[in-house]
């Protein structure tokens, strides 16, 4: 295919699935823009320094910092909250909306037969259906995952949580997108019908995210580590998640409360329960913020593999059914 029938093809085919790739786009472009907004409002309260540090230790108080504290916390619980609960649901109902439609509308339309007896081949014609709208609905997501990301910096800088909006902002939000669009097109292409298709893609997404959860906090449990001694919890001020308290052996092994040490059930150390041998010491155990990273990228494997067996499942479907 020469370039001028290439690019006609691309123009075709997002003209034709406009209304949802405009429905993906728009949200995720006001999305973008609140999250601007919301950065620049939280910026322009002035918290003065170490002023978290003290609400956190000391509580509330009639200092310097109570006024500027309450307001910035209320920002952040009102807007910025509100924000990240939309960025959780954006990719993934931006990306089954537009991959739905992408062959499901041909079939319920009947127009499949035609578009299909048109092109080279039917691989061609859906790569061709696919690829513009990954990157059109991809780019606009980029822009919402940045804005988010810069929204989620400035939290994060008085009140670290890191783990708290990981997958809401910057790639796991691309990632998920994609995922959704695959799942969408191979729901689509099964299926032939727009809406049932949606209904059962949005049930199998809802299984799909699910599990990627569970993956990610068997994967979180795996990389706790000593994160305090003497059984006492990190302050509210040290960045991390899944804390509990454990037993440290002499060799640096980590027994949690119920897991046998010399055979017998380990106590829960928090509670004042004596050492229960004198090699062991109480801990707490979490995983620190510097884990991060390995949470996102596992998080935008899990939806970028779903997005590429969905896909090449979608070309099978397509290659081998009748066109009505």
């Amino acid at each position: 295919m020469n370039a001028p029938m290439f690019g006609a093809s691309i123009r075709l085919t997002l003209r034709h699935h406009r209304f949802e790739v405009l429905a993906a786009v728009i949200a995720a472009a006001v999305l973008g823009v609140l999250a601007i907004v919301v950065k620049s409002r939280l910026d322009g309260v002035g918290v003065p320094a170490g002023c978290f540090e003290a609400w956190l230790t000391s509580g509330p108080d009639a200092s310097k910092c109570s006024t500027s504290v309450q307001e910035f916390a209320r920002i952040n619980e009102d807007e910025a909250g509100k924000l990240f609960a939309a960025m959780a649901v954006l990719p993934l109902a931006g990306g089954v909306v537009a991959g739905v439609s992408l062959v499901a509308k041909e079939l319920e339309s009947r127009t499949a037969q035609t578009a299909w007896s048109l092109a080279p081949s039917r691989a061609e014609w859906l790569a061709l259906q696919l690829l513009p709208v990954v990157v059109v609905v991809g780019a606009a997501m980029s822009f919402a995952a940045v804005a988010a990301g810069a929204l989620e910096a400035t939290r994060l800088a008085w009140l670290p949580a890191t783990f708290n909006d990981l997958t809401m902002h910057g790639a796991p939000i691309v990632a998920r997108a994609v995922g959704a669009i695959a799942i969408g097109l191979f729901v689509g292409s099964l299926m032939g019908r727009q809406l049932p298709a949606l209904i059962v893609a949005s049930v199998v997404l809802l299984v799909v995210t699910t599990q990627a959860s569970a993956i990610e906090a068997q994967w979180l449990r795996s990389q706790q580590e000593v994160v305090a001694g003497g059984g006492e919890f990190p302050a509210a001020t040290v960045d991390g998640t899944m804390f509990e308290p454990a037993w440290q052996g002499p060799y640096g092994e980590i027994a949690r409360v119920g897991e046998p040490i010399d055979g017998i059930p380990a106590p829960n150390p928090g509670a004042g329960a004596t050492t229960p041998s004198a090699s062991w010491r109480a801990v707490t155990i979490g995983v620190p913020a510097s884990r991060a990273p390995g949470m996102a990228a596992l998080d935008v494997a899990l939806f970028l593999l779903v997005g590429l067996v969905a896909s090449a499942g979608s070309f099978v479907i397509v290659d081998r059914r009748r066109p009505v």
